[in-house]
């Protein structure tokens, strides 16, 4: 029998991919079965996700900067009242008792200057007690108030929303109070300030007088 020429073999593996009618793969190479499908981003969507990150940034920006410059700008007395005010009940009762103690040390200790912001409430009770600028009985109560802050913070203990909302309402008054007691003695002491000044000048005027 004759030995096939390449030629030959050539002509079969064609006339069998006819018969068969499937490429060949070692001809052709492989090919993938789907094509790119090419995705179209609408246009509105692209802006809509550029408008939410440019309000997330200013938002942001506003914590950042503006807002603690209006903040910066209040007195001591107008902080706390602001923060105590939007202090937020619903809060459990670590984080709320937290947050309620800095405000009010801060306010001590800003405009009273009574060290307290490292202090226990049972290291603050004598000094609250014997600080003639606080009323005896808000003293007592404030000194409570903060033995539960402790309670609250260190010792986890729950305390009711009813409770919550008293020691802050006490609270606030408690700084109302004691602000018109150093308004009260500061205006005095200004007026001393200007009497003595008066009394200054008329002496000079009057030793001039006698020169």
């Amino acid at each position: 029998m004759p030995v096939p020429t390449a030629n030959g073999g050539q002509m079969i593996q064609a006339m069998q991919q006819a018969s068969t009618g499937l490429p060949d793969a070692g001809a052709e190479g492989l090919r993938d079965i789907k094509g790119y499908i090419s995705i179209i981003i609408p246009v509105w969507f692209v802006v809509l996700v550029i408008l939410a990150v440019v309000s997330v940034l200013a938002y942001f920006v506003y914590i950042k900067f503006f807002r603690q410059e209006i903040n910066d700008e209040l007195s001591t007395y107008e902080r706390t009242i602001k923060n105590l005010t939007e202090l937020n009940l619903n809060l459990d009762s670590k984080q709320f008792y937290l947050i309620y103690s800095e405000y009010m040390k801060s306010y001590l200790e800003e405009r009273l200057g009574i060290a307290c912001l490292e202090k226990t409430a049972d290291e603050m009770a004598d000094v609250l007690i014997n600080e003639s600028r606080i009323r005896t009985n808000h003293a007592m109560f404030l000194t409570k108030i903060l033995q539960r802050a402790d309670l609250a913070k260190f010792a986890k203990q729950n305390v009711s929303l009813e409770t919550k909302a008293k020691d802050l309402e006490l609270s606030l008054d408690i700084v109302r109070t004691t602000e018109k007691t150093m308004l009260a003695e500061e205006t005095e002491e200004e007026e001393e300030k200007q009497d003595h000044g008066v009394e200054l000048e008329e002496q000079a005027r009057l030793e001039g007088a006698r020169v």
